[in-house]
């Protein structure tokens, strides 16, 4: 999860508006507000409830991440703006990548300590 905020501090200041990854349970796993970071979104339970990819909430907005067909996480964004969403699929297409990329590495580390 360092590699997530990582990736949330290095383009934190391109928005101009909170935004955060959240795992499938709305724990706060990378923020641009380190200060939210290990608490739950209570929207997430209509977040989740709801089938479109994209949700907003209250003037926030959701976008649900899937790897390999499984929701994996929730980017979210406090703003209702119309650039959210085009945000908020650019974060998580890094999220998945960085995702892949860690995968990747465990898995090609694991085989080497095998043989």
């Amino acid at each position: 999860m360092k590699l997530f905020q990582a990736m949330v501090n290095q383009i934190k200041e391109v928005f101009n508006h909170e935004f955060g990854i959240m795992d499938e349970t709305g724990l706060i796993v990378a923020c641009s507000d380190e200060q939210l970071i290990g608490q739950n979104n209570p929207l997430v339970p209509k977040v989740l409830q709801l089938k479109e990819l994209f949700v907003v909430i209250n003037g926030i907005s959701f976008l649900k991440v899937f790897i390999k067909g499984k929701m994996e996480f929730i980017v979210y964004m406090n703003s209702d703006e119309e650039n959210c969403q085009k945000y908020l699929a650019l974060v998580g297409i890094n999220i998945a990548n960085v995702r892949e990329y860690h995968d990747e590495k465990f898995d090609k580390n694991s085989f080497i300590k095998n043989i």
